[in-house]
């Protein structure tokens, strides 16, 4: 089983999981500021799952979402309790 990306004290950590020997994916935590990350994120939505996540049909993230998705709070960055 690969490394599921969590260390011994449970929280997320950067881990490559690799596939049929050509791909590999790093999965890592977002981080405060992010931005980066988010709209390459967005980019790879289609319209359907744009709608479907924001309610709204979306072309775009504007400066405003953008900040606010980029920022993480101590509420949303602690791992589960077990």
């Amino acid at each position: 089983m690969p490394n599921l990306g969590f260390s011994a004290r449970g929280s997320p950590a950067a881990c490559s999981a690799g596939w049929r020997r050509a791909v590999t994916v790093l999965i890592r935590p977002l981080t405060t500021g992010d931005v980066k990350a988010i709209i390459t994120w967005f980019e790879g939505l289609g319209p359907q799952a744009r709608y479907e996540r924001f309610l709204a049909s979306v072309a775009r993230l504007n400066d405003r979402t953008l900040a606010q998705l980029a920022k993480l709070t101590t509420r949303n960055t602690r791992p589960s309790p077990r």
